[in-house]
């Protein structure tokens, strides 16, 4: 009895009065208020503060302080933690020592569930959101407060813990609990009740309510309380039982569950179907939003009159179909795509193995996969396209630690200064053994291309996104037994970790003011987009990068309107800067720029030859010429009937993911005419105008969610495959997502500059139209660079190379230099400019490309690994085209030849690569939002040659205007 405890503390009697009649209480402390529709008294800071006056009498057990602290947060949280499907169990009990000892044993059991569920793999939101829906304890102490509070979240209770004796209407009622549980059953039939006594003769009355009697005084009382959790409130797996009471199956988890749904006998489906059984369980599971989709379902009235039209046998077996997918699709958008390895399926979008961070590209599969499901964009956006976002098994950050540590290869590699010695240290080292099962598993299920990718904390992050600093591997796959091709795999693997301590990762790292010892990577592995076009040829039919800014639109586009570059087979020519062809998202009839060349997969032979041989890196692809695309049939499609519509996104709010798709058709340029079974070979610029699908206003809206998003603009990678008969669709693919780097200049070059004027080559070294960059950059005395004479094809890389020698000397003086060259800077194609890696030119502040002697049109950089890397380090930008097209954009070479060359000594042989060193700093200016560029020759001041003559236009105009 309570009045034993008033010796003790004055207070308990003041508590006790107070919790005869809490109800009449708080309404008597405010006006009524509205929450989600139920009227429910408004509550001052004074009654929050009494209301939870209960007094506890500590018997021993530590764990009464954790329950006192959760049963003060739950009355506290309840309110607000329904909203997000919350449920609640009432414990109504006015004896002090037995609810000090109860409340315990409840808290025990739910967090016995909590840990259970937190053991499966969650991202931390989802962690979070659980913690958040964990049914909620709410102790009562009277009949007034126990019908108040079950008023006020009735359609939450899940359960009722009720003593049968206590107050009610100010005065002792030895059957309050039995009006109270008569009156939840009035209102809510199904909830479930455990009726707790100290009679005995009270066992016949709860078997007259039907609800679960308990013993207070019963020798197995926690036993008892346990199994009302497990098997009543289903806190335990889920058992499926036969007629006569037989288990047939039971699952402890989703994944097991949808496992077991499958193939569970349909009298079983059809009796556990008509009752609750399902909702019941995922409440107890803390996924409100799964126990609510099964709740709303009616069986079998809902499946009677449609089954037979959707193309089922019976109710059952399309009741079978939609719990199955139904589970599929939820429990994605829930646990944001990510599951733990022992825990998945062939259907989990992504398989993780280990803790720690996804990395960087891990990140943006996961977001993909989230925005796909959150938004229903497969149905909303185009129907008749297949949507894809690659499905993937990542290695996360926790097993590149463990391999390194059970190793011991840190301090080791970080004194080795040779790639190979680090690669050979990599490849004799042994991966974790949960990584090998999980290798093992992965190859036994999939039996096509896959792809061995870096996914670091570095990369893809905002302003350092270290864009193609770490290798990447593709493997045939297809030839050898399964330990072989699962050692190939594992050797990709070693190869990726050691890729984060090259030479040149090492230099980048620093540049970033970032170290490698600090760096974490992850794995990713999944299947290589793409389709084997002839014999031992697979690729893509298109590939590229679709970037939400252009920096460099046209006349009648704009910056905002985004950019795609793409090419024929893998998109490896892009992020490397090959040929390709370059659009304005928002003018797709208008292209940039021909692929002469494209990058194919040479698969091993499925008849056993060593597979090896068969791992490849992104730079030996197999690259053939553009003519060979008609001969393998890339571009080879059924022409489509119908266009599918396009979608735009009208608006969006990023973190309440609201998105409003309204739908439109835009005409568009029909394809060649062919009979709809009939293959016809469609030209990029076909499929960039939209005649297979609306491809431009796809990757636009892409773009605009995934900027909404992350908050900031974005670049995505993408493929496509063009389908080969009318019973299949096209494919769009996409590869991964990441912030686009935004370029700065220098911490000094602060100044706001606007201009439009750009003067000539008598007064500047430097004119263009397009430049990166906003300021002043200062600093900088030494140019070095190449004529557009003096390239070739053929000399291009000993010209990186001398570059690359020239900077080493350059950075170890401590000096930062303009760097002035033909074409694109970093390419690949040694054709189309100089093929320098970021070590070679890492000591520059800022870079012009020159177009080509052949007056050969080179699209912008844009796109590219090397490009991002560019912006990333606020590297100054500019291109200049003195093919004729422009008359403001112009550099000065006969200038730059008349300076004075710097002498290097015998060690330094520069035959293409010319240096100069100014008596005087370089007046480097550039306007950020107008694209202006300009560097001035010594002695010609930007604010007199350009500033003021841009003031005088500016006022001109303006006087004109007024006239």
């Amino acid at each position: 009895n309570p009045s034993e405890l008033l010796s003790l503390d004055s207070r308990v009697d003041e508590s006790l009065r107070f919790n005869v009649d809490k109800r009449l209480t708080w309404e008597a402390l405010g006006a009524t208020a509205k929450v989600d529709n139920v009227a429910v008294p408004a509550r001052t800071t004074t009654a929050l503060s009494q209301s939870w006056l209960w007094p506890f009498l500590w018997q021993g057990n530590l764990s009464l302080f954790t329950a006192m602290f959760k049963a003060v947060e739950d009355r506290l949280n309840a309110i607000n933690d329904v909203k997000h499907g919350a449920q609640v169990i009432l414990l109504v009990e006015d004896n002090v020592k037995f609810y000090s000892m109860y409340m315990p044993m409840v808290y025990a059991e739910l967090i016995k569930q909590s840990a259970a569920l937190e053991d499966e793999s969650m991202t931390q939101a989802e962690r979070l959101n659980r913690m958040q829906s964990r049914p909620k304890v709410l102790l009562c102490t009277n009949y007034e407060e126990a019908t108040d509070i079950f008023g006020r979240y009735k359609d939450q209770t899940m359960a009722i813990i009720s003593d049968v004796a206590f107050f009610r209407n100010g005065q002792w009622d030895a059957d309050a609990g039995l009006h109270f549980i008569k009156h939840v059953k009035e209102q809510r039939p199904d909830v479930e009740v455990l009726m707790q006594s100290s009679e005995e003769l009270m066992r016949d009355q709860a078997a007259e309510l039907d609800v679960a009697f308990l013993h207070k005084n019963s020798p197995s009382l926690h036993l008892e309380l346990r199994n009302f959790f497990r098997k009543t409130l289903l806190f335990g797996p889920l058992k499926f039982t036969s007629e006569s009471g037989q288990v047939v199956a039971e699952a402890n988890n989703i994944t097991q569950l949808m496992k077991v749904y499958a193939n569970l006998p349909e009298d079983v489906i059809d009796r556990t179907a008509r009752t609750n059984t399902l909702s019941k369980w995922f409440r107890a599971r803390a996924e409100p939003v799964l126990a609510a989709h099964f709740t709303s379902s009616h069986y079998p009235n809902d499946f009677l009159p449609h089954y037979a039209a959707a193309g089922f046998k019976s109710e059952k077996e399309m009741l079978r179909h939609w719990v199955i997918t139904s589970m599929f699709s939820l429990r994605n958008r829930l646990t944001g795509a990510v599951s733990d390895a022992a825990e998945s399926d062939a259907m989990t979008p992504i398989v993780r193995v280990g803790k720690g961070s996804l990395g960087g590209k891990g990140r943006g599969f996961r977001l993909m996969h989230n925005l796909m499901d959150a938004f229903d964009i497969q149905t909303a956006l185009m129907p008749q396209v297949k949507l894809e976002v690659p499905q993937c098994l990542i290695l996360a950050t926790d097993v590149f630690d463990r391999f390194m540590d059970s190793n011991e290869l840190i301090s080791t590699v970080m004194m080795t200064q040779s790639d190979e010695d680090i690669q050979s240290l990599f490849d004799a080292a042994t991966l974790p053994p949960d990584a090998m099962d999980a290798l093992k598993k992965y190859a036994e299920r999939v039996r096509a291309p896959i792809a061995v990718r870096s996914s670091s904390l570095f990369e893809d992050a905002f302003q350092q996104p270290f864009a193609g600093v770490y290798e990447s591997y593709m493997l045939s796959n297809s030839g050898g037994d399964i330990p072989e091709r699962v050692s190939t795999l594992a050797s990709a693997v070693k190869k990726v970790y050691a890729s984060v301590f090259s030479i040149e990762a090492r230099r980048y790292a620093e540049a970033s003011r970032l170290t490698v010892a600090n760096e974490k990577m992850a794995i990713i592995i999944q299947a290589i987009a793409g389709k084997e076009h002839s014999p031992g040829v697979f690729s893509p039919s298109l590939a590229g990068v679709a970037n939400a800014i252009d920096f460099y639109p046209r006349l009648h586009t704009t910056t905002d309107d985004g950019c795609a570059t793409m090419a024929y087979g893998f998109g490896a020519s892009v992020v490397d800067g090959n040929s390709a062809m370059n659009w304005s998202l928002g003018d797709p009839s208008y292209t940039v720029g021909k692929p002469k060349n494209f990058l194919t997969l040479k698969l091993a032979d499925k008849t056993g030859v060593s597979e090896s041989g068969m791992l490849v890196s992104d730079s030996s692809l197999n690259q053939l010429d553009v003519s060979q695309v008609s001969q393998l049939g890339l571009m080879k499609t059924v022409a489509s009937q119908k266009h599918s519509p396009i979608v735009e996104l009208q608006s969006f709010d990023a973190h309440g993911q609201k998105v409003v798709f309204t739908h439109r058709t835009k005409p568009h340029e029909p394809a060649p005419h062919a009979p709809p079974s009939e293959l016809t070979e469609l030209t990029m610029e076909q499929v960039v105008r939209g005649d297979a699908f609306p491809l431009s206003p796809a990757l636009s809206f892409f773009l605009q969610l995934g900027s909404a998003a992350l908050a900031c603009p974005v670049e995505i990678e993408f493929a496509v495959n063009l389908r080969k008969s009318i019973h299949e669709t096209h494919e769009l693919h996409l590869l991964q997502i990441r912030p686009m780097p935004q370029l700065i200049s220098d911490a000094k070059s602060t100044k706001a500059l606007r201009f439009s004027y750009l003067p000539t080559t008598q007064h500047a070294f430097v004119t263009s139209k397009h430049a990166l960059g906003h300021g002043r950059f200062s600093n900088i005395t030494d140019v070095v660079y190449v004529h557009p004479d003096a390239f070739t094809a053929e000399n291009s890389q000993q010209i990186a190379d001398e570059i690359g020698e020239l900077n080493s000397v350059l950075r170890k003086q401590g000096k930062k230099y303009l760097l002035v060259g033909p074409g694109r800077w970093g390419t690949r194609d040694g054709a189309r400019g100089i093929p320098v890696n970021w070590s070679q030119i890492d000591a520059s502040q800022f870079i012009i490309e020159t177009s080509l002697s052949s007056q050969t049109a080179v699209p912008p950089s844009q796109g590219a690994h090397f490009f991002q890397n560019i912006m990333s380090f606020g590297l100054g930008y500019m291109t200049i085209d003195q093919r004729g097209t422009s008359d403001e954009e112009d550099i000065d070479f006969s200038w730059l030849e008349a300076q004075s060359k710097v002498s290097h000594d015998s060690e330094l042989k520069l035959k293409y690569v010319q240096h100069v060193t100014l008596p005087e700093e370089l007046e480097v200016v550039c306007d950020g939002l107008s694209r202006r560029g300009v560097i001035m020759k010594p002695g010609k001041p930007f604010d007199t040659y350009v500033a003021q003559v841009d003031a005088m236009m500016a006022i001109t105009s303006e006087s004109g205007g007024m006239n």
